[in-house]
C-alpha cells in the first residue's frame, strides 16, 4: 500500500469501528495502534470508535475534551453485485427525503438522518454491545492522515479541531440535547446566520439581563452569548421560523440605524466574548517567548497596541490578535472569542516550563465594551474627567484609568471596525455601573445599543479580514494585505518567518480581494453570504469567504481569495496587483451572476474619519 492510504471498515462484518491503514516514513498505523518499523514513537493509541472517544479522552493520563455523542442511525447494505458498481459511481441524495444512496465496495449503501434522532447511551456509560456506529471516513480520513504524520492537514479543517471546543461543550446534558438538533441539520436547508436553540444562556456577560430587557436579539459563540443587533420598542420582527431567508432579512433597517449612529454619534456593543490572556514574567522571559510567537515587533513602549499575527511554520495564521503592553513584563493579548482553547494550547506547547513566566486566561475577569463613534470621545472625556482626544490619548494606545465611580478600568484607543472610538476592559464587578453611566452621559450625545451584525457591517467596509472565515492556518500575511503585521528585520527569529520570506521571494498564488456589487439588487435578489463563486472574464477564480451588506456604500462587500488559474495546466500561478486590478468580476450568486468591482484597498470614500496610523498603513500595502 502506497504512502497515505486509507482503508474504512464495512459496515456489517461484525468490526466495531472503522480501520485505518497508512505507511510513512517507517509507521505503521491502523484502528487501535500505532507502532514503529525500525524506530522509536511515542504516540500509542490511536482510537477511531468515536461513539466511545468522550470516555476514551477522560481516561488519558492527561485527561482531553472530547464533545462526541452518538446517535442511532439505520442503513441497508447490499452484498457486492455481480457486476460491482465502480468506485467512482455518484452519491444520490434525497434532501427532502433525508436519505442517500451510495456505492459500497460494490454494493449498495442507503441509509437516512431521522428529523428527530435519538441519542443513545444516555446513561453515561457505553455498556450497550453495539456494531457499526462509525464515521464515513472516505472524506475526512485522508486529512486524519495527514494530521498524524505530518502533525497538519492540507486543508483547513477547523470545523474538526478539537481545539475549537472547550470543556463547556463536555458536558453529557449539552451533548444530549445538542446532537438531537444537529443530526437533522445534515439535511435540513441550512439558512444564513441561523443559530443553535440548545445549550444557550450558557455562558453570559454581566450585563446579559440588562441588555435582553432593550430589546437584545442574540447569537451564540464558543457558548457566550453576544448580541446580534436590539429590536426598538415599536418594532414587531418576523417569528423565527419565518425569518429564515436568503434573501433580505428583517432585520436590515435595525442594524441600519446601528452602523448610521456608529457613524455619527456613538454606540455601545458588548464584546465580553473576546478571549483574554494575561502573560506575565519576572525577567525578559514574557517578551522573549511573544516575540518568537508572534510575527510583529512587541518591543514596543509600554501603552502602546500591537496587531499581530500569531504563525505556524508555514506562514499561516494560527491566531490573529491585538497585544497590550501593561508594563515592561505584562502583555494583554486579545483574540476571537473561539481562539480560547486552541490559542491556549498553541502557547502552552511553546512556552518553557519557567515557575517565572505566567500564562493566565483572564476572560472571565473582563467585561469588554465597545464604544464606537465621533462622539465616543465625548462620553469617555466627561466619565473619566481626563482629556480623550487623539492628542493625549493617541491612537493604539492602552491605559488603566478611572470611569464613573470604578478604577481600574483598562481603556484603549481601537475598536476592531476602523471607526473612532474606545474599547473598555472592565473587572466584571464594576460592569454594570460602568455600562449604567456610560448610557447616562451618553444620552445627550446620541447613545444606543448596537450588536455583532453593524461591527461585521462596519469592518468588512474597512475590508477588515476575519479570522476563521477569510484567515486560517492556510492563509498568510503576505496573502491577505498584512504586511504591515508582520516585522522580518525586527531583530529576532518567529515562527513562519522562513516561510514568509520564502513566500515574498516567489510571490503569492491567492489574494485577499474585495468585491463591491454592482448591479445587484437588494430587495428582490438573493443575497450573497459567503461561498459563491467569483469570476475574472469569465473564469472562476475563487470563491468568497465572507460578505456584508455596505450601509455607507449602499452596496453588498464580499470578500474572497482570487487565484490565477492556467487556462492550458489549471494550475496555480502567482496573483499580482496587476492581475487582479485588469479583470472584469462577477459573483455567481446562485446561477444568476453580478458584476463586482474588485478592490485591493477600501474604498476611499470610507475613510472619512482620521485613521490610525497602522490601519492607514494596512490599507495602503493591500494595493501594493
Amino acid at each position: 500500500m502506497t504512502p497515505g492510504t486509507l482503508l474504512s471498515g464495512v459496515p456489517g462484518d461484525g468490526g466495531s469501528g472503522a480501520e485505518l491503514e497508512i505507511e510513512e516514513d517507517g509507521f505503521t498505523f491502523d484502528m487501535c495502534s500505532v507502532w514503529p518499523v525500525g524506530v522509536q514513537v511515542e504516540v500509542a493509541l490511536l482510537q477511531l470508535d468515536l461513539q466511545w472517544a468522550y470516555e476514551l479522552g477522560l481516561c488519558s493520563e492527561e485527561p482531553v475534551s472530547i464533545p462526541l455523542h452518538a446517535c442511532e442511525h439505520f442503513y441497508l447494505l447490499t452484498r457486492p453485485w455481480e457486476t460491482p458498481l465502480p468506485s467512482s459511481t455518484p452519491t444520490v441524495v434525497d434532501a427532502d427525503g433525508r436519505i442517500y444512496i451510495r456505492n459500497w465496495q460494490g454494493g449498495i449503501l442507503s441509509g437516512g438522518f431521522e428529523k428527530n434522532p435519538k441519542p443513545i447511551f444516555t446513561e453515561g456509560k457505553n455498556q450497550l454491545e453495539i456494531q457499526n456506529l462509525q464515521e464515513d471516513w472516505d472524506h475526512f480520513g485522508t486529512y486524519l492522515a495527514e494530521w498524524m504524520v505530518h502533525g497538519y492537514p492540507s486543508e483547513n479543517v477547523w470545523e474538526l479541531d478539537l481545539k475549537r471546543f472547550g470543556a463547556l461543550q463536555s458536558s453529557r446534558t449539552f451533548l444530549r440535547h445538542r446532537v438531537m438538533e444537529v443530526m437533522p441539520l445534515l439535511y435540513d436547508l441550512k439558512v444564513p446566520r441561523w443559530d443553535f436553540q440548545t445549550g444557550r444562556q450558557l455562558r453570559t456577560s454581566p450585563l446579559y439581563d440588562r441588555l435582553d430587557a432593550q430589546g437584545a436579539r442574540w447569537m451564540e459563540k464558543h457558548g457566550f452569548e453576544r448580541p446580534k443587533y436590539f429590536v426598538p420598542p415599536d418594532k414587531d420582527l418576523l417569528a423565527l421560523e419565518q425569518s429564515k431567508t436568503f434573501y433580505k432579512p428583517d432585520w436590515f433597517e435595525i442594524v441600519e440605524s446601528e452602523v448610521k449612529c456608529c457613524k455619527e454619534a456613538v454606540c455601545v456593543i458588548d464584546m465580553s466574548s473576546f478571549t483574554k490572556f494575561e502573560i506575565t514574567s519576572t525577567g525578559d522571559q514574557a517578551l522573549e517567548i511573544l516575540q518568537y510567537l508572534f510575527s510583529n515587533d512587541l518591543d514596543v513602549p509600554v501603552g502602546h497596541i500591537v496587531h499581530t499575527g500569531m504563525l505556524n511554520e508555514r506562514g499561516g495564521y494560527e491566531n490573529d490578535c491585538s497585544i497590550a503592553r501593561l508594563s515592561k513584563r505584562s502583555f494583554f493579548m486579545i483574540s476571537p472569542t473561539d481562539q480560547q482553547v486552541h490559542c491556549w494550547a498553541w502557547l502552552k506547547k511553546y512556552m518553557p516550563e519557567d515557575s517565572n513566566l505566567i500564562l493566565e486566561d483572564v476572560t472571565w475577569k473582563y467585561t469588554a465594551l465597545n464604544l464606537i463613534g465621533p462622539r465616543a470621545v465625548d462620553v469617555l472625556s466627561e466619565l473619566s474627567y481626563a482629556p480623550m482626544t487623539p492628542d493625549h490619548f493617541p491612537s493604539l494606545f492602552c491605559k488603566e484609568m478611572s470611569v464613573g465611580y470604578a478604577n481600574g478600568i483598562r481603556v484603549m484607543s481601537m475598536t476592531h471596525t476602523g471607526e473612532p472610538g474606545f474599547m473598555l476592559y472592565i473587572p466584571i464587578e464594576y460592569a454594570l455601573h460602568v455600562y449604567n453611566e456610560v448610557m447616562s452621559v451618553g444620552q445627550k450625545y446620541g447613545i444606543r445599543n448596537a450588536g455583532y451584525y453593524a461591527l461585521r457591517s462596519l469592518r468588512i467596509e474597512k475590508f477588515f479580514a476575519f479570522w476563521g472565515q477569510d484567515l486560517n492556518t492556510l492563509t498568510t500575511p503576505l496573502e491577505c494585505g498584512g504586511e504591515s503585521r508582520v516585522k522580518l528585520d525586527k531583530g529576532v527569529d518567529f515562527i513562519g518567518r522562513d516561510a514568509l520570506l520564502q513566500q515574498r521571494q516567489n510571490g503569492v498564488y491567492k489574494r485577499l480581494t474585495m468585491f463591491i456589487l454592482d448591479d445587484h439588487d437588494t430587495d428582490l435578489d438573493l443575497w450573497p453570504w459567503w461561498g459563491e463563486p467569483i469570476y475574472r472574464n469569465g473564469q472562476y477564480v475563487g470563491k468568497t469567504t465572507s460578505s456584508a451588506y455596505g450601509y455607507t456604500l449602499e452596496r453588498h462587500v464580499c470578500l474572497g481569495f482570487v487565484h490565477n488559474f492556467s487556462e492550458d495546466t489549471g494550475e496555480e500561478q502567482v496573483v499580482t496587483a496587476d492581475f487582479i486590478n485588469r479583470g472584469e468580476y462577477e459573483i455567481d450568486i446562485a446561477g444568476h451572476r453580478f458584476q463586482a468591482k474588485a478592490k485591493l484597498y477600501p474604498v476611499p470614500s470610507l475613510l472619512t474619519h482620521k485613521r490610525r496610523k497602522e490601519e492607514v498603513e494596512l490599507s495602503d500595502l493591500h494595493g501594493k
